[in-house]
């Protein structure tokens, strides 16, 4: 084999195991990729069900304030010699 052979058969085997690696390396990132991706869509719908229930307790608290703002009204109309209004159940 001569020495130009010998190179070149060198330079394409090198290549070959480059383009091997690149592609293990590329395939890894993909994969790491893939599962920060679905990482992020489970803590996205872990915070869309906190955020839901969030509102719902947001709702179940301004409707028992407003409750509370009514019954403490009536109160004072009772006290003062006001009719008192019906409270909304």
């Amino acid at each position: 084999m001569t020495p130009a052979t010998h190179n070149s058969s060198f330079s394409v085997d090198g290549l070959l195991s480059l383009d091997n690696n690149a592609q293990l390396s590329g395939s890894l990132m993909l994969q790491e990729y893939q599962s920060e991706i679905s990482r992020l869509r489970f803590q996205n719908n872990q915070l869309a069900l906190m955020r839901e229930t969030r509102e719902k307790e947001y709702e179940n608290l301004m409707f028992e304030n407003q409750t509370l703002y009514n019954k403490l009204e009536n109160l004072e109309n009772v006290f003062i010699g006001l009719p008192t209004q019906p409270l909304a159940h």
